[in-house]
């Protein structure tokens, strides 16, 4: 946890740490236009564990770039810079993967054998996590190079659907003013959006096949923008979900983990 703390920009753990102090300002991003709300307003703790999925892993590389950078090691890097994130506003957070692995049983021979294993395994962490929110991380690919932009999708258990549709419009807005993709429903084509009975979303950070976009999903900075996003636009939605549904007096306030 330190470690990957240590890694995050100073600026932009400067910003998260005045975040949560309830401070307005922050050296380099400001998180009023991240759609957190940081003045005159309390943070109050969530209702939900985050369960975050870093897609692929091990033998299992995912999509690659035009020089064999694999996904799964793009997913990691932003997974663990998302919990770390999460992590500083109190959010209760759990990683399936934190190295470079597949999580299939012990036993499991064949690749096909493996793959199976593994996502049967990644659902069924889902399943046992009380209070689950599921964030899966993946990069997308195609065939041609032109197609680029994050997309969201959700499976259709709420507040999903609300939370992509918040994320996907943050996305375009604070890194890619030209993406216009929309948000889209997931849980007919991905089975582990299909077989998870907690919320979902699974973040297509953007194209390795677009050279440009797989260039800047490699760059630590741009990875720690993605996962700052994701983490502010899920706070919000928490937040109004939570003023509409809750008393604030019974709700706590977020504490800064030491």
């Amino acid at each position: 946890m330190k470690q990957i703390i240590k890694e995050i920009p100073k600026s932009l753990l400067v910003g998260f740490l005045c975040l949560v102090a309830a401070l307005s300002f922050v050296s380099v991003w400001r998180l009023r236009e991240l759609s957190v709300p940081v003045s005159g307003q309390e943070l109050h703790a969530g209702p939900y564990t985050y369960v975050l999925d870093a897609g692929h892993g091990g033998e299992d590389g995912g999509a690659t770039t035009a020089d064999g950078v694999k996904e799964s090691g793009i997913n990691l890097a932003i997974s663990l810079k998302l919990d770390a994130l999460l992590h500083l506003l109190g959010q209760n957070t759990v990683m399936v993967r934190r190295d470079d692995r597949a999580v299939y049983d012990p036993g499991s021979e064949t690749f096909s054998q493996k793959k199976i294993s593994d996502l049967r395994n990644r659902v069924r962490l889902v399943e046992q996590t009380e209070n689950a929110f599921l964030i899966s991380i993946h990069q997308n690919e195609f065939p041609q190079a032109k197609y680029s932009g994050a997309q969201v999708f959700y499976n259709e258990i709420p507040p999903a659907k609300a939370f992509a549709k918040r994320l996907q419009s943050e996305l375009a807005e604070k890194l890619d003013p030209e993406n216009h993709r929309k948000s889209k429903s997931a849980t007919d084509t991905v089975y582990l959006m299909r077989q998870i009975h907690a919320p979902g979303l699974l973040v297509e950070c953007g194209f390795l096949s677009n050279p440009q976009e797989a260039e800047r999903l490699q760059q630590d900075d741009y990875q720690t923008k993605l996962a700052l996003v994701v983490a502010c636009s899920v706070t919000a939605s928490v937040q109004e979900e939570m003023q509409s549904n809750e008393s604030k007096d019974n709700i706590p306030v977020y504490k800064l983990r030491q």
